[in-house]
């Protein structure tokens, strides 16, 4: 059978959202934490061509790379466009062009955001505005010393706050469900982001981005939660037991908040139930409530502790660490190493 060489060739303009061009084989933003790492168009010149090759077996995993490409550089343009957004927003509420803005601006701008993102969100922050700039031809401000300090100052504090994060581990999960009184809405849904948190090891972004019916699929013996999209999605199932099931609170939050499609976990205010998932801001305070409630330090409590404690409860169980890592959603085994590295040796001496 002949191959149509042409039928799935990578596209050669694509469009993002803002009508800007993909530029080949040039990240959109050098050095941003998501953008594809490649140094000139030679290799995506090879890969369009052995698409187009006669070969059938070799255009199709040509072909494969190529849409994993195009579906990672859309996200990467699009969080560019967000977090530009962003910057635009903030700089015109405080009376500032910006796009020709000062580095004390900038430095301003950023440090009002050290205590609510990551250090990795704070640096494509920065990224997104020298971007904007350049591409204007106006000077980028986020080459002066003073954003510089401003960056390093942040991940300093930042690592700080990640070491001095406790992990939650089975006892103490367990504490905070049960501490829930249940009497409203508000705790079952509480129950509901908890447990789903601490069971699927899932982050605040991954919990928010939920959708009722696409990601909740209930069968006889559980609840199958799915987490992202096509190649990097991320099945996960968690089983029913007999006390403080996280399946059968899910299924009557569902029932009670009359939700039949869109975000799972949504706002309630004095029993009216929102359209929108709460921010990530409130469902952090959420958590840090509950957390408190039982005696633990809020300070030293977020999604990470769920998420560590969690990880670090099936490796002292003995799990095996292919199965822990595919839960979490970790690659290699190098990065569950990095992130039980502070945790479990603390716990093992306790």
């Amino acid at each position: 059978m002949e191959h149509d060489r042409d039928a799935h060739a990578y596209p050669t303009a694509p469009e993002t959202r803002n009508g800007r061009k993909h530029r080949w084989g040039v990240p959109l933003q050098p050095g941003f934490s998501l953008a594809p790492v490649r140094d000139d168009a030679a290799p995506m010149r090879a890969l369009i061509a052995q698409a187009r090759g006669p070969d059938p077996q070799a255009a199709h995993e040509a072909n494969e790379l190529l849409a994993a490409t195009w579906e990672r550089d859309l996200v990467v343009q699009d969080a560019i466009d967000r977090h530009e957004d962003a910057w635009t927003s903030w700089a015109r509420s405080a009376g500032i062009d910006p796009y020709a803005a000062p580095a004390t601006a900038v430095a301003r701008y950023i440090g009002g955001l050290r205590y609510r993102y990551s250090i990795r969100v704070v640096r494509d922050r920065v990224r997104a505005i020298s971007e904007a700039h350049l591409r204007r031809g106006a000077e980028d401000p986020t080459t002066s010393d003073l954003v510089a300090r401003a960056l390093e100052v942040i991940a300093r504090n930042s690592k700080a706050r990640e070491l001095d994060i406790r992990p939650i581990l089975a006892e103490d999960y367990l504490r905070i469900l049960r501490a829930i009184p249940m009497r409203t809405l508000i705790d079952l849904r509480d129950f509901v982001l908890i447990g789903l948190a601490w069971e699927t090891a899932g982050t605040n972004g991954e919990l928010r981005a939920l959708q009722v019916p696409r990601d909740v699929r209930f069968e006889a013996n559980g609840l199958r939660i799915t987490y992202g999209v096509k190649r990097n999605a991320r099945h996960l199932f968690v089983e029913r037991r007999a006390e403080l099931d996280v399946v059968t609170h899910v299924h009557d939050w569902i029932a009670r908040a009359h939700i039949t499609d869109g975000p799972l976990l949504r706002s309630v205010d004095r029993g009216r139930i929102s359209e929108e998932a709460p921010s990530s801001f409130t469902l952090c305070n959420i958590l840090k409530r509950r957390a408190a409630a039982v005696g633990l330090d809020p300070e030293h409590v977020t999604f990470k502790s769920l998420r560590d404690g969690h990880i670090a409860t099936l490796l002292l169980r003995g799990a095996d660490e292919y199965e822990v890592m595919r839960r979490a959603g970790l690659i290699t085994r190098a990065m569950l190493r990095r992130m039980t590295a502070d945790v479990l040796p603390r716990l093992r001496a306790d």
